[in-house]
């Protein structure tokens, strides 16, 4: 089994108090200008056809065709993963910096800004990292990806994303935002649906870096939002 990580061009926001505007504002045709941040849009003076993405400071969910979180899950199968992945010699030794296949060191990648394997992840739970976002020459990549299974959270990736070396901007809408990690701007949201199994999602933002955790689970557990709370508060502690 092979896992591809594809470089994608985002354009966030990030800081982490974040800049409020008074509208009316499209998102999706007024776009925010780079290297500006975190933006907040007033809920009632954004015009957002498609409300979804922006959805999910509630325990309510969007029903998805994803099967992303499906195969999430399968990535932590010990028989599938382990025996198909992780004993191949591609996977311990390939080096290639531009490559965006899982790696089983982070040694093996390189970043365009310093990073630490997550403290809170035991080396029991850790499954690999990934090169990800944009290649910065001849610095490196823009995002490094951590996956790692939990009991407490389920089968996940965390991503830590540069903004400040790709220049991010982000606009959010006020209702969606909390400042849940450790004050930071931050968002919440769970898609998915029983036959795809759930893709719980937490962001937050600081002056320097975006973060995302996703965690992949079988099924809808409303206490998932508190558990990675907890969780996102600790690693940006440790960051």
């Amino acid at each position: 089994m092979r896992l591809i990580l594809m470089g994608l061009f985002i354009l966030f926001v990030a800081p982490s108090y974040g800049k409020l505007i008074e509208g009316p504002v499209d998102i999706f045709k007024d776009l925010p200008k780079p290297g500006t941040g975190v933006t907040i849009v007033p809920a009632s003076k954004a015009v957002c056809p498609n409300d979804e993405y922006f959805h999910g400071n509630n325990h309510d969910y969007k029903l998805s065709h994803s099967t992303y979180p499906l195969e999430l899950l399968k990535l932590a199968d010990e028989k599938a993963f382990h025996e198909a992945y992780l004993k191949s010699d591609f996977y311990m030794t390939n080096s290639d910096p531009h490559d965006t296949h899982l790696k089983k060191n982070l040694s093996q990648i390189r970043l365009a800004f310093p990073f630490k394997k997550l403290k809170a992840v035991k080396n029991k739970e850790l499954l690999g990292f990934a090169a990800g976002g944009s290649w910065l020459k001849p610095a490196g990549w823009s995002d490094i990806v951590e996956y790692f299974k939990r009991e407490d959270l389920g089968v996940c990736n965390f991503v830590q994303h540069s903004m400040k070396l790709t220049r991010g901007a982000i606009w959010l809408k006020e209702n969606v935002v909390t400042y849940d990690v450790n004050g930071l701007v931050t968002w919440y949201f769970v898609k998915g649906s029983e036959e795809t199994g759930f893709l719980y999602t937490l962001k937050w933002y600081d002056d320097e870096f975006s973060y995302s955790l996703e965690c992949a689970r079988k099924d809808f557990l409303p206490e998932q939002r508190a558990v990675m709370v907890e969780f996102g508060k600790k690693i940006h502690r440790e960051s």
